[in-house]
């Protein structure tokens, strides 16, 4: 489960486990044993065979619509030649199955090639819970579907396959018809994070697909790339963020399918599973590998995951790790007037690690805050200073975390609250806290604040 090819984000790994996920699949999936499919290059180059025409540096799309003026049986012979090989699906065909988990869990493909292998694999991995298939033009409603889509139609339906450039002007470009632009762009602007599978950035599609881009969701789109078989940055330039899988030469994609396995790993994992594996990271101390960093920040969110991590977490250096740029944001999130069941999970396992342990980097971190602190937090903090200092009795560390505590009182905090952390300061010998907190009520009193309204702040995390 951590020892991924490929770096998954945690965004992904979200949308598969919440359900969320589009897998937008290409010819790529469809080229290796005992499938064996060309790609539409290769497949065109088939078609013109026994033809005086040769594609040379001609797009496959408008090639193929040359062709088809002297054939009218072009989409026919098309699906015989894919029907000839008697395809069958491949271990990444099963992969991206198992990516939406076990049924009846929905699962939700686009895919622009012709044949039917990720039906064959459901249906191997599936029975009885086979999915829909729906077929161009005939395409459901972008942002709420269940099944697999042939955005390009399929075998089956010679017709309405997208072969030549007429037809995928038909498709993507007219105004009438434009079918695929429509369905793709209700799916970019959805709830869905969509995975592009099986595409090179220079693939015919992507030149008809990239206008139907929205900017919008942009971060919501996420591509798996060789690192050697393709160029990252010219997803990047489409508004798609690519994954980079590892690569031994621009021909091996074992860690295509490797990764799928992995992604599929996660959404079919036991949670009983997910609480041996988060455990055993958060014992150990911070790793630089970002596969397990992105599980982390994966887990970090979730209002149930969260505790597998912080009943095992002690090592103080998981505070300097929460501070780094892209994970946590620790900070800001400790200033957060309203936090989130996941934060006050992570605020309850500081408070009681590590303030009751009075540790520095807690202090170092809380000093930063002053009164922008989240009133929780400081709630949090003096209740765990009280409770440490009635135990251990004063010490000048003792001290310094209840005069950092007392120079930061946020507005709005319930005087039991206030009382609590005089109690901090008398047990540390911080006699300046205390005059500070009288200071506090003192002032509520001259100003007549109703306070008796903000002991409504309560500790519901």
């Amino acid at each position: 489960m951590l020892t991924y090819k490929a770096t998954i984000p945690a965004a992904l790994m979200n949308a598969a486990l919440d359900q969320n996920l589009v897998i937008f699949a290409g010819a790529g999936i469809s080229m290796d044993p005992p499938s064996n499919l060309p790609t539409f290059l290769k497949l065109a180059e088939e078609i013109a065979a026994g033809s005086n025409e040769r594609i040379g540096t001609e797009p496959p799309d408008q090639f193929l619509g040359r062709l088809n003026d002297d054939d009218n049986n072009l989409h026919q012979r098309t699906a015989r030649i894919l029907q000839s090989k008697s395809p069958a699906h491949n271990p990444l065909h099963k992969e991206i199955i198992r990516v939406f988990g076990k049924a009846p869990s929905p699962i939700r493909i686009v895919t622009t090639n012709f044949d039917d292998l990720l039906e064959q694999a459901a249906e191997n991995l599936r029975k009885p819970n086979a999915p829909a298939v729906f077929s161009s033009p005939a395409l459901p409603i972008g942002h709420d579907f269940d099944g697999i889509v042939h955005i390009h139609g399929r075998v089956a339906d010679p017709r309405n396959m997208v072969l030549t450039h007429r037809d995928f002007g038909k498709a993507y470009l007219t105004e009438a018809d434009g079918w695929a632009r429509r369905f793709i762009r209700d799916l970019l602007t959805s709830k869905y994070v969509v995975l592009f599978v099986g595409y090179s950035h220079e693939d015919t599609i992507m030149n008809y697909l990239t206008p139907s881009l929205p900017p919008e969701n942009a971060s919501k789109r996420f591509a798996l790339v060789g690192e050697q078989s393709d160029d990252a940055n010219r997803w990047q330039q489409k508004g798609i963020t690519p994954i980079p899988f590892p690569q031994s030469s621009a021909t091996d994609f074992d860690a295509l399918t490797e990764t799928l396995r992995d992604l599929g790993n996660i959404s079919e994992q036991s949670e009983s599973a997910w609480k041996s594996a988060i455990a055993k990271i958060a014992r150990q101390e911070p790793t630089n590998e970002e596969p397990v960093n992105d599980l982390l920040r994966y887990v970090l969110s979730d209002n149930q995951k969260v505790l597998y991590f912080t009943g095992a977490a002690t090592s103080p250096k998981w505070i300097d790790w929460l501070c780094e740029p892209g994970n946590l944001n620790l900070i800001g999130m400790l200033c957060k007037p309203e936090i989130s069941t996941a934060e006050g999970a992570m605020v309850a396992w500081l408070s009681t690690e590590f303030t009751e342990k009075l540790e520095p980097k807690l202090f170092d971190v809380l000093s930063q805050l002053r009164r922008s602190i989240s009133p929780i937090v400081w709630i949090r903090t003096a209740l765990s200073l009280r409770d440490a200092t009635r135990e251990q009795g004063p010490s000048d560390d003792a001290k310094e975390w209840c005069l950092m505590l007392t120079r930061s009182i946020p507005h709005f905090i319930g005087e039991s609250y206030l009382i609590a952390a005089a109690e901090a300061c008398k047990h540390a010998g911080a006699p300046d806290g205390i005059l500070r907190v009288y200071e506090e009520l003192t002032a509520r009193i001259n100003e007549d604040l109703p306070h008796q309204y903000h002991e409504h702040i309560m500790l519901r995390h």
